[in-house]
């Protein structure tokens, strides 16, 4: 289990030193086998949050005093989305609404999702600490195949979702 811990701290410091290099989206099928969770839904709101690494862990939304006292200081964006379809999940998640994070920016490879727009979201399961407590958040970023809501690419995931 600190494996995982240590691997998605080494793949978000990676990710903090170097610019967006995502030229490319994935093709659909390792976009489905790499995502946790495919939904399609509307952006409600947003909102900025703090994420550090404080005594070890990866920290959402901390205390003012734990992020002054951080070197490692990152925020990401908390969209909310109302769902219209879940394609696939892997904890059976069947609310009407969603919170999915990205990071603030393109250089970051951050989703600038537009309020109020339709979207296809290849998100994926990211640990974190909220308060003393492992939570598991949903995480996406531009190197998906997360996108505006495009019909075409809601039936190509369906077939291919249905072909599995």
């Amino acid at each position: 289990m600190k494996q995982t811990y240590v691997l998605l701290l080494l793949m978000l410091v990676s990710w903090l030193a170097h610019a967006c290099e995502c030229d490319v989206k994935p093709c659909i099928d390792s976009a489905i086998k790499n995502a946790d969770f495919i939904i399609s839904g509307r952006v409600l709101d947003e909102k900025v949050v703090r994420l550090l690494r404080y005594s070890g862990d990866l920290q959402l939304d901390p205390d003012s005093v734990e992020y002054a006292e951080s070197l490692f200081k990152q925020a990401l964006i908390a969209y909310t989305f109302k769902t219209d379809n879940v394609f696939k999940t892997k904890n059976g998640y069947s609310s009407d609404t969603i919170i999915i994070y990205s990071e603030v920016g393109a250089g970051m490879c951050g989703v600038d999702f537009i309020k109020n727009a339709d979207y296809i979201v290849y998100a994926t399961v990211m640990p974190i600490y909220h308060h003393g407590n492992e939570i598991n958040i949903y995480y996406t970023d531009k190197c998906t195949r997360t996108d505006l809501y495009d019909k075409k690419e809601e039936q190509l995931l369906k077939k291919e979702l249905h072909n599995r």
